[in-house]
């Protein structure tokens, strides 16, 4: 036992990149499945309190039931909270693999986690205005990173472009608009059904961003953020600060 009779500092080894992350297999318990619409169930996990998952907001992870049973995720909660994560989970798709492991969820399973994966995520060391658009399959991803700004407190002004779809689930919206009555600094357009990348650009004009200060998040269909991200650059988005993730 050491006691300080003076002013210290520590230097602590802290990851910067997915790259200094080492991979990590946690198990978990199922929590709780949230039905959020016919089509969406959030899968709530939790790992116990000395196997957290370290991860950076926008990753992805492996979940696994078993050797044959296992899905590819977006990690839709915090890095401030390993202990409980949460998934979006599709309740009906024609995909074998996304159904059976549905059919395999229960209260209590025990569900392995394999990850982190990818490298779109949140640059937590710039203090820029963040950019983020998206639409709903994309949201997975852009949701944790904006919980994840918030907790920091490093970004003060955000603005988020989510585009609807048939299937959006009314969560969320809910959430964004929450976001929005609670933040001085956060702006959020929801687009309209089916929104084309023109379109998100055209609002983003008409808004009047000062696209220069920002750093620009990107999470959607590969036409969609191919176009997108050259309009952003061609209207003044310094391209090293352009991140973007497709998804077909």
């Amino acid at each position: 036992c050491h006691t300080a009779v003076t002013d210290l500092t520590l230097e602590a080894g802290e990851a910067q990149t997915p790259a200094q992350l080492q991979g990590q297999q946690v198990e978990s318990k199922v929590s709780s499945l949230q039905v959020l619409n016919d089509e969406f169930v959030m899968l709530h996990l939790r790992t116990s309190s000395a196997d957290n998952l370290r991860f950076f907001a926008g990753q992805c992870a492996k979940l696994m039931l078993d050797e044959d049973i296992a899905l590819d995720c977006p990690i839709f909660s915090c890095p401030c909270d390993g202990q409980n994560l949460y998934f979006i989970i599709k309740s009906h798709t024609e995909n074998p693999q996304e159904q059976a492991f549905f059919n395999g969820l229960a209260i209590g399973a025990q569900v392995k986690i394999d990850g982190p994966r990818g490298d779109f995520y949140l640059r937590t060391r710039s203090s820029n205005p963040s950019l983020f658009i998206c639409d709903d399959q994309g949201f997975a991803q852009i949701k944790p990173m904006i919980e994840h700004a918030i907790s920091i407190d490093r970004i003060k002004n955000f603005a988020l472009y989510r585009i609807n779809t048939k299937d959006s689930p009314a969560y969320y919206n809910n959430l964004c608009r929450s976001w929005h009555d609670a933040f001085d600094g956060f702006a959020y357009t929801k687009m309209p059904l089916e929104s084309s990348a023109g379109a998100v650009m055209a609002q983003i004009r008409s808004d009047g961003l000062d696209l220069s200060t920002f750093d620009a998040y990107i999470a959607g269909p590969v036409d969609f953020v191919t176009t997108i991200s050259e309009k952003l650059t061609t209207y003044g988005l310094p391209p090293q600060h352009l991140h973007s993730q497709m998804h077909g």
